[in-house]
């Protein structure tokens, strides 16, 4: 299940940092591109020796972590 939190967080900010490269917004792209990044490292490991079922929780979180993204970025900036 861990494996899908990591995936959840990587995409929250993700979906988030898409609004602030939209936007101009320098210094938060390059924060969260770093956060992404670091996700991404803590995660693929899991995802890349993992079965099937490793492979379907980390897409599912990160669905949701999508969906939780766009929401936040909608509730933050508008």
């Amino acid at each position: 299940m861990k494996i899908a939190l990591y995936s959840y967080i990587q995409l929250v900010l993700i979906s988030m940092n898409t609004w602030h490269i939209a936007n101009g917004k320098l210094i938060a792209s390059i924060v969260f591109s770093f956060l992404i990044g670091l996700a991404w490292t803590m995660g693929v490991n899991g995802v890349a020796g993992g079965g099937t079922k490793e492979k379907l929780y980390y897409a599912a979180g990160g669905s949701l972590g999508t969906g939780t993204g766009v929401i936040l970025s909608t509730l933050i900036y508008w």
